[in-house]
């Protein structure tokens, strides 16, 4: 069956419409006209694969990592990176415009400084000997030998790890390689460990567009960073903060973010859990100008309205999951929020995958 492929969807399929029926095409490109076989057949859609291309897109590429297709890490190798940021900016709004009344007129879009060799950390998968990532979908381990998103520390342990065949075998089942400063660490997931963005030059970015944003609006904020990591979002704005509180459940993120503190007292901060940490907040709610939420991928959740009645002027809501974004965004426009402005990070090159910046205010 020929289909043509209207645009990207979050998760990384193309999509496509044939007789009223919606089909998710793995590894298709916009514009693509494509053979496909049914896979997966669901009421409201249809999953295809590819077994011809009758007519390339012109956003198609090589993909230039041979286990492209297999690994489930990338999803977009063979779609040109232009491409991929103006279909994740895409995608961005088209969820806005769907999911939230107040949804904004235009969305800015930064893409990664690098394109490629951007991760700073990556997590494997070990099966006996064998190292690797998981075939997409499936606990499959694909064995690979490079990792071409990976910074060159990285790369160049994958290449030739620096491990007899004994010593790989002791290797955690599932592990993570962080380039630090040159060296390469290796950390069991799943441990009290600081939570490090994988894009070191996007995040920069991010960092100095959440700071102009805050000190726009308050030139010296009162900030309260509830899962602050290792004050990764709030320590840019110490210079000029009147003080920032910090809490996170992680132990070792906030020891890192107590040490880059120093001895400075407008800078506190402490772990606890959210429902603790919502105590702390609602006594400091009065005095406190701007909310820096920085959740894991399911977002805050139920919590999301209760921080909401909070009333604090201005919230700054950084995601890496548009889906769980968009539902607590409707929590905050239920409560007199209004969504100032979306930007669009491109963190995650060669995949779906894209950081958020949502900035409300009250009124």
């Amino acid at each position: 069956m020929p289909l043509r492929i209207e645009k990207l969807v979050y998760g990384g399929d193309g999509l496509a419409r044939e007789d009223g029926l919606v089909w998710f095409i793995p590894f298709s490109a916009p514009h693509d006209l494509v053979e496909i076989e049914e896979i997966e057949l669901k009421p409201s859609y249809r999953r295809g694969k590819i077994t011809s291309i009758l007519e390339a897109s012109p956003f198609r590429t090589e993909p230039p990592c041979p286990w492209f297709g297999s690994c489930g890490g990338c999803q977009w190798q063979h779609i040109t990176y232009p491409a991929q940021v103006t279909a994740k900016k895409e995608i961005l709004a088209s969820m806005a415009e769907r999911d939230l009344s107040n949804s904004p007129r235009e969305i800015s879009v930064f893409p990664s400084p690098s394109e490629l060799e951007y991760r700073c950390r990556i997590s494997l998968h070990r099966r006996d000997q064998k190292i690797g990532y998981y075939a997409s979908g499936s606990r499959d381990l694909i064995q690979v030998k490079d990792c071409l998103i990976a910074e060159a520390p990285l790369r160049d342990w994958l290449r030739a790890p620096p491990l007899g065949q004994r010593e790989i075998g002791k290797l955690p089942e599932r592990f993570e390689l962080r380039n630090e400063d040159g060296g390469v660490r290796i950390l069991t997931v799943g441990t009290d460990e600081a939570f490090r963005q994988a894009n070191a030059g996007g995040n920069r970015l991010l960092k100095e567009r959440l700071r102009g944003h805050i000190l726009k609006h308050y030139p010296e904020p009162r900030v309260f960073d509830l899962f602050c990591g290792d004050g990764n979002l709030s320590l840019p704005l110490s210079d000029a903060a009147e003080s920032i509180s910090g809490w996170d459940v992680s132990a070792e993120a906030v020891a890192a973010a107590r040490k880059a503190a120093g001895k400075d007292r407008r800078l506190q901060y402490s772990r606890g859990k959210v429902a603790a940490v919502y105590g702390a907040l609602r006594r400091e709610a009065d005095t406190t100008d701007v909310l820096i939420l920085d959740p894991p991928r399911k977002g805050v959740k139920k919590e999301a309205p209760l921080l909401a009645e909070l009333h604090i002027p201005l919230v700054a809501y950084v995601s890496c999951n548009p889906a769980s974004l968009m539902r607590d965004l409707k929590a905050f426009e239920s409560a007199g929020y209004r969504l100032e402005l979306l930007e669009a990070f491109d963190m995650f090159p060669q995949t779906y995958h894209l950081e958020s910046l949502a900035l409300l205010s009250l009124g």
